[in-house]
């Protein structure tokens, strides 16, 4: 009995040293690493000078919206894949870091906004865990569990290893500056997996908003407020709307209203009144480098038109 109590005991002491170790070796590449969407890019924004523009969203901003046509002093934030508990996040741990821009816009999914929330996407900030409060509170949220998963040193890293043992060995060279936007290079087939997702788009399921998606949105609001950073929102156009789209759009521009925050609708920033315009698109979602710089442009006018919006 006694032997085998000093066995359990020295595992545990075994699992626990090892999971300090590793954990520690992990938070120290993690720290490192300048480039990929598993906590690089986040880590590169913060090394640099302060911005006075961010743009901040899913794919449809990462691929679309180059800060060159906002100015020199912009960098493109995004996100692929990212819902806004992933947004509101950040955008905390932005505001902890002290490196809140003067100006924000951000990239809005009319359609996420219907969904009922799981806040999964708030686990690509577990780097964050204990560190900033908003993240911490919003994973606990994830499950029950969460808390004990975290008592885990390496929980943090789960399923993200290899990537940051890539990423940290490509950024031990010199990487050449980059202002966060990647573009979708046209090609051949475009037109054909354009028209193929166009033909898979449905009808929105409800139009009625969800009330956690609302809160995260209003939580990124207040966090921009608090540091005096004006937020404009937007949302890029789609190759094909899905019916009910404009209900959902009317409810969250009130909302923004309600708050004073700016809304650009893809209406104003349309480029499927372009000739051609099935040239423009990747798919039925997401444009192509053309495209792209269409719609950077659309959005640089706007600006020019509301410049007192940013004064």
């Amino acid at each position: 009995m006694k032997k085998s109590l000093v066995y359990i005991l020295s595992s545990i002491m075994l699992i626990v040293t090892i999971d300090w170790a590793l954990g520690s070796l992990f938070d120290s590449l993690y720290a490192k690493i300048l480039l990929g969407q598993t906590g690089g890019k986040i880590n590169y924004y913060l090394r640099q000078k302060d911005f006075s523009v961010v743009v901040m969203g899913n794919s449809r901003a990462l691929y679309q919206i180059n800060p060159d046509s906002l100015g020199s002093n912009c960098f493109n934030l995004s996100h692929a894949g990212m819902s806004q508990i992933f947004h509101t996040g950040l955008v905390h741990v932005l505001e902890q870091e002290k490196k809140m821009p003067r100006l924000i816009l951000l990239h809005l999914e009319p359609e996420e906004f219907t969904f009922a929330d799981h806040g999964t996407d708030i686990q690509n900030l577990k780097y964050y865990y204990g560190k900033d409060s908003l993240v911490t509170a919003y994973l606990r949220n994830v499950s029950p569990y969460e808390r004990f998963k975290f008592l885990f040193h390496l929980y943090r890293y789960n399923g993200r290893a290899a990537s940051i043992l890539k990423n940290y060995w490509y950024s031990r060279r010199p990487l050449p500056p980059t202002n966060g936007f990647e573009s979708l290079v046209a090609t051949d087939r475009d037109s054909i997996n354009t028209f193929y997702s166009a033909e898979k788009i449905e009808p929105i399921k409800t139009t009625a908003l969800n009330e956690v998606q609302v809160e995260y949105l209003e939580e990124f609001i207040k966090t921009c407020s608090r540091s005096n950073t004006k937020l404009v929102c937007f949302t890029s156009p789609l190759f094909t709307e899905p019916r009910g789209l404009n209900q959902v759009t009317a409810k969250l521009t009130a909302i923004l209203a309600r708050h004073k925050v700016p809304y650009i609708s893809a209406d104003e920033i349309d480029v499927t009144k372009y000739p051609h315009r099935q040239w423009l698109w990747k798919d039925a979602h997401h444009l192509t480098n053309y495209g792209a710089a269409i719609e950077s442009k659309l959005l640089a006018d706007w600006f020019m038109l509301n410049h007192k919006i940013i004064e």
